[in-house]
């Protein structure tokens, strides 16, 4: 049997969201990672980049549904035509209900893209099954609490996704992407080196990489290719 998978493309503005901050503000910022572990809370990870990093820090911190920000990163950046910005990684907790990454988790979706610029959410998405009725749950969601801007989406082809992730990977690939899994090797900041990985798989550190990357490859795709 053929598996459908659709990838959605949209745009929204979010009423009473921490994004609403950027309306104002000089920054564009980039989602790198998210963890669903309690059931009221998930925890985000993200880079900011403009002018007013620093204001919109200050000002995210202020909201009742972000109940932690922890800065890993901080910097004073030039560019080559000699104009100042600023960058920070920051890590927080908010509140899952009424967010949309909420919604795209309970959907089963996967983040391929997320920024906010300008008060705008842009979000690029994977759900691994893909039906007309999904599409319509998922504009009637976004409508609810939300300004619509843009909303466009696709069927992968067959060819690319007929078949499980099991018979695409070699039994090397799995077991790389199995223990940099494990290992957090592809976490953000990275907690554990090709070496140690390496050495729980019994392999030399290239041997590692070399299947890793061939791993990397064949699901990106999966995931991307038009």
């Amino acid at each position: 049997m053929v598996s459908r998978a659709g990838v959605y493309y949209f745009e929204v503005e979010h009423h009473g969201c921490w994004t609403t901050i950027t309306r104002d503000q000089d920054v564009v910022v980039k989602t790198l990672r998210q963890e669903f572990r309690d059931p009221e809370i998930f925890k985000a990870s993200v880079m900011i980049i403009g002018k007013d990093t620093r204001s919109f820090i200050t000002k995210i911190r202020r909201l009742k549904d972000i109940l932690k920000v922890d800065i890993n990163l901080f910097q004073e950046r030039r560019w080559v035509n000699g104009e100042r910005t600023r960058l920070a990684l920051m890590d927080f907790e908010s509140r899952r209900h009424g967010s949309i990454s909420d919604l795209v988790y309970r959907l089963g979706g996967i983040i391929l893209r997320q920024e906010v610029v300008g008060g705008l959410e842009k979000w690029k998405i994977l759900i691994p099954r893909s039906s007309n009725r999904l599409e319509e749950t998922l504009r009637e969601a976004l409508n609810r609490g939300c300004s619509l801007v843009e909303m466009r989406g696709r069927d992968l082809e067959p060819s690319i996704i007929d078949g499980s992730i099991d018979a695409m990977l070699t039994i090397y690939e799995k077991q790389a992407l199995i223990a940099a899994l494990k290992s957090s090797f592809i976490d953000y900041p990275r907690r554990a080196k090709a070496a140690d990985v390496a050495k729980m798989l019994g392999v030399s550190p290239a041997t590692f990489i070399y299947h890793f990357r061939r791993a990397e490859k064949k699901l990106a795709r999966l995931v991307l290719l038009e």
